[in-house]
């Protein structure tokens, strides 16, 4: 699974049996777009879609069967989708030996239905620091990243968030 907004904080993921301690491995994602445009119940999530020539960094890590089920009701505005290896780079060029562990990646793409502009729903506080949280386990230029490729919020927002 690749993660690339709150189930970057392994810590936030209760659907997985050992959440807290299981391994995560940041990558970039070739080809994919992330911004704030997923409308939810009463406020904005991050999302990706299809954008040919940007790329968004995130975690891989691994789910099982009923893991991936259990994932797939938490992230009811989103669709899941399948990624090529080809569109995987790892920061740690070692941790590619990771990709053998793995027989189906998926990530969850924005659904067209709850697809939103960020500036025209709220934001919440406590969403983005799940996200920075996550980040800040990762790493500085990680959290970097997470910043500058990520769409829709504004110069005050960025101020927040480091």
């Amino acid at each position: 699974m690749f993660g690339y907004g709150s189930l970057i904080n392994m810590n936030q993921n209760f659907e997985l049996n050992d959440h807290s301690v299981r391994q995560g491995y940041p990558v970039k994602i070739m080809n994919l777009s992330r911004k704030w445009n997923v409308h939810g119940v009463d406020q904005t999530f991050l999302g990706v879609d299809y954008d040919q020539g940007s790329w968004c960094n995130g975690i891989l890590f691994c789910v099982s069967d009923n893991e991936l089920n259990l994932l797939d009701r938490r992230e009811r505005y989103y669709v899941r989708k399948h990624i090529e290896k080809t569109n995987i780079v790892f920061y740690n060029p070692d941790d590619e030996r990771f990709l053998d562990q793995m027989h189906n990646i998926y990530f969850y793409e924005t659904d067209p239905v709850y697809q939103c502009k960020a500036e025209t729903h709220r934001i919440s506080m406590e969403y983005v620091k799940i996200c920075r949280d996550g980040c800040d386990t990762i790493g500085d230029v990680f959290k970097s990243d997470f910043i500058d490729t990520t769409k829709g919020w504004d110069n005050m927002m960025k101020y927040w968030y480091n």
